[in-house]
């Protein structure tokens, strides 16, 4: 059997849906299992070597908003071109749509795969649905992200059996010059115009043992504020593999929700997530939904740093996460 899965949105999606390709080779240990992903997301299923234990081909395209200038416009478009064309010559039996809503590009990889059935959710009714051969629609009936994909597989009979989220590159950061440290990720691209404060997170960092910041490009100033405490270093990570290094070999993470949280959820057994306006209920870290955080008027800022320090304390002194 040959099968297709289509997963080109976000980061923490893509995370979200790692469990399900394990179940899904489990339950068909012998099938060709591909997958299309996008150049941002890729990191998260690209292990040592480009290797991944539950997928075969994995198709990277580049989204031309990612890019700058009409050359590299350019040269994605071709090489978007040469994936729909190879994807022509393969004859998959199944198809699946990873999404709770279809996309543009979704769409059209479907379109080229011409699988002898594509799985997917959404309404048959969606301009973006039609002309995909032999759509199926699946019925949703979960509420998070991880169990949104097994509902899409389900008619393949995967079901899941306790799999976690999993982030493929498999090293941790060893640094013998640096004390055994907490990982805080300060940014979310939900924050970005109105940030949790920075004497907050002054606050939150003193009261911790030695802890090392990182954040975008965008709150580079703040990490290197942070960075000036005592108890504080600022790493300017350049990659997704870096962040996940950092996050194994952390005592604990904590991170504001977003794509780096679920990595975190996916590297280190003890992560704490504070939200904002998001529904835990969907996009809570996985397999952590207990150590997530949000206030009752949905707004970070009021989940006061004396809130974010004892739920650290508390964690820490677990000595083991199931």
């Amino acid at each position: 059997m040959k099968i297709l899965l289509i997963r080109n949105d976000n980061i923490g999606d893509l995370v979200c849906s790692t469990p399900c390709f394990e179940a899904l080779k489990k339950k068909y240990p012998k099938a060709q299992i591909d997958i299309i992903v996008n150049s941002l997301n890729a990191p998260v299923i690209i292990g040592e070597g480009g290797h991944n234990p539950y997928l075969d081909k994995i198709y990277i395209y580049t989204k031309t908003k990612h890019t700058k200038g009409v050359y590299t416009k350019i040269k994605a478009l071709f090489h978007k071109g040469w994936i729909l064309f190879c994807l022509l010559k393969q004859s998959y039996d199944v198809v699946a749509i990873l999404r709770i809503a279809p996309s543009k590009y979704s769409s059209l990889f479907a379109k080229c795969a011409r699988g002898k059935i594509c799985y997917g959710a959404g309404s048959k009714e969606d301009s973006r649905i039609k002309g995909i051969p032999n759509f199926v629609e699946t019925p949703i009936t979960s509420h998070h992200e991880v169990m949104v994909c097994f509902d899409i597989l389900a008619p393949l009979g995967v079901e899941y059996g306790g799999e976690k989220t999993i982030y493929a590159y498999p090293h941790c950061y060893n640094n013998r010059n640096m004390p055994p440290y907490i990982l805080f990720h300060i940014s979310s691209r939900r924050l970005k115009n109105n940030p949790y404060p920075l004497e907050y997170l002054e606050e939150i960092i003193k009261a911790l043992p030695f802890v090392v910041v990182i954040g975008d490009s965008d709150d580079k100033f703040r990490c290197e504020a942070l960075a000036k405490l005592q108890n504080c270093q600022y790493q300017n990570t350049k990659t997704l593999d870096e962040v996940a290094a950092l996050a194994r070999g952390a005592l604990l993470t904590l991170a504001f929700e977003g794509g780096v949280a679920h990595i975190f959820g996916a590297c280190n057994a003890k992560a704490i997530t504070i939200f904002d306006k998001v529904n835990i209920a969907r996009w809570g870290t996985w397999g952590k939904i207990e150590w997530c955080l949000q206030s009752e008027s949905k707004n970070a800022k009021d989940i006061k740093p004396q809130i974010i320090i004892e739920k650290v304390f508390a964690l820490l002194q677990k000595d083991s996460i199931c």
